[in-house]
């Protein structure tokens, strides 16, 4: 549980505090209290999810897997090559990243699209091709979602902007 990286809270350690609690608790509620209590410090000690640094390897591994294959990745392939089961593998990115593995790949997926619509002369349907997206149809609809434009207006109003700063 890792209870003496946490340090001290207090005078007492947090294991020692919820064991003083369960001995002085003249109600369940007085215990349930305590257990939230450290609870929100266990919270507190935990590394972000949106550093890197602080994930699981076999989570860095994924990451970098989605970023170099995010066209045609696949939950159960990017398991098998961090050896996890599919099940185990998609509770613990959900909880290292705070998004399902399908929502992170959609993500970069449409991110990268934002850069082919910006770089390139593609039609839409190439780019959703590209980024993994078949659907020509469920590409835009997911993209102007996510982005609030039509993927043709967004190379518009890009391209108008950058126009407008020359």
């Amino acid at each position: 549980f890792g209870w003496e990286q946490l340090g001290e809270t207090g005078s007492e350690a947090l294991p020692e505090r919820f064991k003083q609690a369960a001995e002085t608790a003249l109600h369940a509620s007085a215990l349930i209290g305590a257990a939230r209590q450290i609870a929100d410090r266990l919270l507190q000690c935990r590394p972000s999810a949106s550093s890197p640094g602080h994930m699981r390897t076999e989570i860095r591994k994924a990451i970098s897997l989605i970023a170099s294959d995010y066209a045609r990745i696949e939950l159960a392939e990017t398991a098998r090559r961090v050896s996890l089961s599919p099940s185990w593998f998609a509770a613990l990115f959900r909880t290292e990243t705070g998004q399902s593995f399908h929502d992170y790949v959609q993500e970069v997926r449409l991110n990268q699209a934002r850069g082919l619509l910006r770089t390139t002369d593609l039609k839409v349907y190439e780019v959703a091709e590209r980024v993994g997206i078949p659907n020509s149809r469920y590409f835009s609809r997911l993209f102007s979602e996510h982005v609030g434009l039509t993927p043709l207006d967004y190379r518009k109003n890009d391209r108008t902007v950058r126009q407008e700063g020359r």
